[in-house]
């Protein structure tokens, strides 16, 4: 279990530095520049992410059940999930469509619902912990945007949503044709 947190709390932690401890963050980009801040935070994800994977792999086959998911889980976690592919998409796709000029965030919003699919199909600690830990993420991270005030993105053309659908659409294909199975050891 310790490999799994020290690993959610690395990869999250890299991920939360600009709210966190922002004086830090200005001054590693002071005095080493920008591409140095942004190496170390993805060097830190990185090993946050693979030792996040792999505790988890080590700490969910004996986690206590702490709950028994809801019946309606399962089928609501197929909407979000296919949902939540589309906009981590949306979040790259170009030109700027009207899911990112709404969502203004597109690709936490895609993590908050894959994240919620997940809880309400997972009732183990395992499971509560990483997914939980994602939602809290998403939900404090979009907190730290509103009081920074930063500058919304406009509107260009439905052609970046058209993408981000068909880029969505693929991305949760391959996971649910076995992508999914192969790299977590957990069939849809």
């Amino acid at each position: 279990m310790v490999v799994f947190i020290f690993g959610l709390v690395l990869f999250l932690g890299a991920h939360s530095a600009r709210s966190l401890v922002p004086g830090v963050r200005q001054k590693v980009i002071d005095g080493r520049g920008v591409g140095a801040w942004k190496g170390a935070a993805a060097l830190a994800s990185l090993v946050g992410l693979g030792l996040m994977i792999w505790g988890w792999q080590l700490y969910r086959p004996q986690a206590p059940e702490i709950f028994v998911p809801p019946e309606w889980g399962r089928s609501t976690a197929n909407v979000l999930v296919p949902l939540g592919f589309v906009c981590m998409a949306a979040a790259y796709a170009q030109p700027v469509g009207r899911l990112k000029a709404t969502l203004q965030h597109p690709f936490v919003t895609g993590v908050a619902l894959w994240a919620l699919a997940h809880l309400l199909v997972n009732g183990d600690l395992a499971s509560i912990l990483l997914f939980g830990g994602f939602l809290l993420f998403t939900v404090v991270y979009r907190v730290s945007v509103a009081r920074r005030g930063e500058a919304s993105v406009a509107f260009v053309s439905m052609r970046g949503d058209a993408i981000a659908v068909l880029a969505g659409a693929i991305g949760y294909a391959l996971f649910y044709v076995g992508l999914h199975s192969f790299l977590f050891g957990v069939p849809l």
